[in-house]
């Protein structure tokens, strides 16, 4: 697969050729406009944060204006609007590119995926750590483990034990791909670029200090947890802790 050549940041311009010609919400600039303004979809951002009733209170006033957006349309913009916050998500700007159909539908996909792993996901336990100086060989198993455990935001909570809390600058998306090289796949780019600003990462690192504090009881591993940690249920501390003081290579 090749990498990018061009990208084309989407701004004004772009996001209503957008509208029109892939979301189709109006065949010409004056529907488009209309739509914009009923709407206040004045960037491909304002999508990410709609909720259902808002949807549909949203298709209910179109109609009560006499501005005909087809079905097929609405739900090219509700499959935008989770494109947008995967993008936002792993830090990558809104381009041209990322909003082809065919993307908005690798990314649909791959968020329903993760939604229905969720549903099971809440009486998941990490595997128990058995005795003292296994920390370091039990560490891989887990971090699979964790791979497939979907935390209160919806994404594999694994982000939160990654090495670099701001990672390092991405190479860029693959040509016709929602994600880089490094990436390999959609899943495993959240896991490596979600930003650690979400109103909801508090919980998911809640999530993670419970799986490890019930999973390390009883062994060495357990005493790098700090009254701190335990007040305030730091997951992420936990981890890198645990890591340093009884994993270390040093």
């Amino acid at each position: 697969m090749a990498d990018r050549q061009n990208i084309t940041i989407m701004g004004g311009p772009e996001w209503r050729a957008w509208l029109r010609t892939t979301a189709r919400v109006g065949t010409t600039n004056a529907q488009v406009n209309n739509f914009i303004n009923l709407s206040g979809f004045i960037e491909p951002q304002m999508l990410k944060d709609m909720e259902k009733e808002e949807w549909t209170s949203l298709e209910k006033r179109l109609l009560a204006q006499n501005i005909n957006v087809p079905i097929p349309s609405i739900r090219i913009l509700k499959k935008a609007a989770v494109a947008v916050e995967f993008y936002e998500t792993c830090g990558y700007p809104i381009t041209v590119e990322d909003m082809q159909l065919q993307l908005l539908d690798q990314i649909g996909k791959t968020y329903e995926m993760l939604k229905d792993s969720k549903k099971v996901d809440d009486t998941t336990k990490l595997q128990s750590l058995k005795g003292n100086n296994k920390l370091i060989g039990w560490l891989p198993n887990a971090k699979a483990q964790l791979d497939s455990i979907i935390g209160p935001r919806g994404i594999p909570i694994s982000y939160l034990i990654r090495q670099h809390e701001i990672p390092p600058p991405s190479p860029g998306l693959l040509a016709n791909q929602a994600y880089s090289r490094e990436g390999g796949s959609i899943t495993d780019e959240l896991i490596s670029r979600a930003t650690f600003d979400h109103p909801l990462m508090k919980e998911d690192n809640k999530r993670l200090f419970n799986l490890l504090h019930n999973a390390w009881k009883g062994t060495e591993a357990n005493n790098a947890i700090t009254p701190l940690m335990i007040e305030n249920k730091l997951g992420r501390e936990a981890w890198m802790a645990g890591l340093n003081e009884y994993a270390s290579e040093d």
